[in-house]
């Protein structure tokens, strides 16, 4: 499983990060470090195009 911490980044960063190990890493387990709320959610909703 690869780790992705994004801990500590400003808004947009984190999604960015978590794409390019999401394409350099494709159809390996992530398992991505966030700080907070929006980080989590900014991830999630646009993993699933909410």
């Amino acid at each position: 499983m690869l780790e992705v911490n994004v801990r500590g980044y400003s808004r947009g960063i984190p999604i960015v990060r978590t794409q390019k190990a999401m394409r350099q890493h494709p159809g390996e387990s992530l398992l991505v470090l966030v700080d907070t709320g929006w980080a989590k959610d900014d991830i999630t909703m646009k993993q699933y195009g909410k």
